[in-house]
């Protein structure tokens, strides 16, 4: 499948309005096209980020005396493992935290904290419980 562009606009009393290349583009296709039009993904929040690594990552390395940067990797491999196919073979990847929006990152951090008390003993705060 070839990589099709995203492009950013706005909408003003029903007139729409597109930023970048998108003209351009256009001149590029020729026949039946599809078009989506929605509301913009929201990525990971800054304080979200800020919780993860300042709160959940910082705990559970103190608790196993593993290194943030593993703590992360491994939470990450534990939670964000993804399976696709290649050609028929399968395969594994580990999704980056930076690509979810900020309803993906909420699950990820639950599944985080209750790893840290189901299985590490420990309790983690929730973002409301602790200042960040």
């Amino acid at each position: 499948m070839k990589h099709v562009p995203v492009f950013n606009g706005s909408v003003t009393k029903g007139n729409l309005s597109v930023e970048g290349r998108y003209y351009k583009y256009l001149l590029s296709l020729e026949g039946a096209v599809e078009v989506i039009v929605r509301k913009p993904k929201k990525g990971r929040s800054i304080r979200q980020n800020s919780y993860y690594f300042g709160i959940i990552v910082s705990m559970i390395s103190e608790e196993t005396g593993h290194e943030p940067d593993e703590i992360h990797e491994i939470l990450k491999s534990m939670f964000l493992t993804q399976h696709t196919e290649i050609m028929g073979i399968g395969a594994d990847y580990v999704k980056s935290t930076t690509s979810l929006s900020t309803v993906e990152m909420e699950d990820y951090l639950s599944k985080c904290r209750q790893f840290g008390s189901l299985t590490l003993g420990i309790f983690i705060p929730l973002p409301n419980e602790v200042m960040i």
